[in-house]
């Protein structure tokens, strides 16, 4: 707890104790039930920690993030730096979150990867990333590999593991930004072209993003 709600703990009690009550001392009350949600509200947002690399496996590609014209994610593939445009759609309390990298050829830029967020009605706060949206408050999330519009390889969210979350730090409609943490697993699907360069397993650690809001 802070200090600051520390003091008007002790405040509070040393006028229950010698039976003296005050305005200031509803006032303190106030104050303290305040610090009381803040710390609460913290300790739920905080769920996306910092993860140390484990993984081995670097015959994977990194792409490149893009234009970043609407906001920019970053985060650790496996055990490489990965950066990606960002940008989030809303339509009916839904908002969607896409990652995207691309490859250039021909001084044009070619999708290579996709990594989308769902969220219905969303606030502040930490939620567990999973395949599919339930009452429980949960992210719906899926990864590809692509060849610009062509998936090459379909990607499912790893459940099971505890360490699929995503947090949102910052929701502001007015200023259309959205920011926050992220960290998941995702195993590949049995569909799709299936290409052995795309590893069967990916997970993105350490990972945030900061994106505009597009109406």
């Amino acid at each position: 707890m802070p200090l600051n709600c520390v003091v008007l703990f002790y405040y509070l009690n040393f006028t229950k104790t010698h039976r003296f009550y005050s305005l200031t001392g509803i006032i303190a009350a106030i104050f303290l039930y305040a610090c009381q949600k803040d710390v609460q509200i913290n300790k739920q947002a905080g769920c996306v920690e910092v993860e140390q690399i484990t993984f081995v496996d670097s015959s994977f590609y990194i792409y490149y993030s893009g234009t970043e014209e609407n906001g920019f994610a970053m985060a650790i593939k496996l055990n490489k730096n990965w950066r990606a445009s960002a940008t989030t759609s809303f339509f009916k309390n839904f908002y969607t979150l896409q990652l995207t990298t691309v490859i250039s050829k021909d001084e044009l830029n070619y999708k290579t990867e996709a990594i989308e967020f769902i969220f219905n009605k969303p606030e502040i706060g930490c939620y567990r990333v999973t395949n599919r949206l339930d009452s429980t408050g949960t992210v719906q999330s899926n990864y590809q590999a692509l060849d610009d519009d062509v998936i090459e390889d379909a990607y499912s969210v790893l459940e099971g593991n505890a360490s699929n979350f995503l947090q949102i730090d910052t929701l502001d409609p007015v200023s259309r930004r959205l920011s926050g943490k992220f960290m998941v697993s995702y195993k590949k699907e049995d569909r799709g072209t299936t290409k052995k360069y795309n590893p069967d397993f990916v997970r993105f650690l350490n990972g945030e993003f900061h994106a505009d809001i597009n109406w």
